[in-house]
């Protein structure tokens, strides 16, 4: 009878040990899974910001679905601004904020602004003047700190 109760009891150990391997493998398969899934997002984006980049758009800081390219332009104050494209890749109905710092030098910010456009549909795009108040005369680069879609 100890004997047989051993058998039964190896077999309930071997039993939990199938199983445990078999949901290893299955965790491993999910994960595995995931993972060819984010590869295949980020070539996916990569592809898309080089499309984006051959019409000299760069993809947002913090919106994978929005893109925005400098334009020349004249300010409509005497303060200093930037004119922007901004182009959406989904749908923003309530619009997209964008913000920029306007800098002397690599590290001296000398002014930011922002400005909400009106909706926009997927593939749209909206000019965009951002106006730096403090700054006027100043002369310098600017760089977009935020630019995303409102919901």
């Amino acid at each position: 009878g100890n004997l047989a109760s051993e058998r039964d009891q190896l077999q309930v150990e071997q039993s939990a040990f199938t199983a445990r391997l078999e949901e290893e493998a299955r965790a491993e398969e999910l994960a595995e899974a995931v993972r060819a899934e984010q590869a295949a997002e980020a070539a996916a984006l990569a592809e898309r910001d080089a499309v984006a980049a051959e019409s000299g758009f760069t993809r947002s800081p913090n919106d994978d679905s929005i893109y925005y390219r400098g334009e020349g332009g004249t300010c409509s104050t005497f303060l200093n601004c930037s004119w922007l494209t901004v182009l959406t890749i989904d749908d923003c109905l309530a619009g997209v904020y964008v913000a920029s710092s306007l800098y002397a030098s690599e590290n001296v910010v000398i002014g930011s602004g922002n400005s909400i456009t009106g909706g926009l549909r997927a593939g749209e795009a909206a000019l965009v003047e951002i106006i730096y108040p403090g700054a006027s005369g100043a002369s310098g680069f600017s760089e977009v700190t935020q630019a995303n879609c409102l919901a």
